[in-house]
């Protein structure tokens, strides 16, 4: 991943699974579940027109940790040129559907980043102590035993925070959410913009084109009131 300079704006686009929905697959999960390679594959084409006509540069990260990233995703990334942040949820690694520690080896070597999406994708904002300790703590311990690293990052499940969730990731120095909007490069808050169903190939051309100040503000607005309530 290019340096970028402190402050600088960034977009960073979210994906879920890829290919056939499996049958175990929560249907409230459908409406961002990409079953069309083809797409998003025209959405990774895409990036270089953001980058080049738009002089905003391009993250990709995907959340849960499902098979696919591997099957689907990393040939399709390689094949680009592509990285990619995985964030793996700790009680789903080597189950069925979900990456192992061979497929997250195969991954981290030829340059694919991971982080923590906690550890059975739950909303922690609705969680008690007992349970948010293993949803942050015993998650961060697991993830970084199957990485074989130390990890950094993590993207909050459904993107629910509040004061309370965020005082318990202190060891996390990037913290992504699902705001929507720019992200800056260098911040711990990282807004992403998730993929759904209504996505073509030019939605991250018409998010970046669609820039706007006010709108941006508003969003920058909601997530502060977020990390306080």
């Amino acid at each position: 991943m290019a340096t970028l300079a402190a402050g600088s704006t960034v977009l960073v686009v979210n994906f879920h699974g890829l290919g056939a929905m499996p049958d175990h697959v929560d249907s409230g999960e459908a409406r961002v579940w990409c079953t069309d390679p083809g797409r998003f594959g025209a959405i990774l084409d895409s990036i270089a027109t953001v980058e080049r006509d738009h002089g905003l540069p391009v993250r990709i990260t995907f959340d849960d940790g499902n098979a696919s990233d591997h099957a689907i995703a990393l040939p399709m990334l390689a094949d680009r040129g592509l990285s990619a942040e995985f964030f793996i949820c700790a009680g789903r690694i080597g189950a069925p559907h979900y990456l192992g520690t061979s497929q997250i080896a195969e991954m981290l070597a030829v340059g694919m980043r991971f982080g923590s999406h906690g550890w059975s994708h739950i909303n922690w904002r609705t969680a008690d102590d007992a349970v948010l300790a293993q949803e942050i703590d015993d998650a961060h311990v697991r993830i970084e035993a199957a990485v074989g690293r130390p990890i950094d990052m993590v993207a909050i499940p459904f993107g629910r925070y509040d004061r309370r969730v965020l005082g318990r990731l202190g060891r996390y120095t990037i913290l992504y959410n699902s705001d929507g909007g720019l992200a800056r490069a260098g911040a711990r808050h990282q807004a992403r913009n998730s993929f759904t169903t209504d996505w073509t190939e030019r939605s991250l051309i018409d998010l970046a084109a669609g820039r706007c100040l006010a709108r941006q503000l508003r969003r920058d607005l909601i997530s502060l009131v977020k990390r306080w309530r």
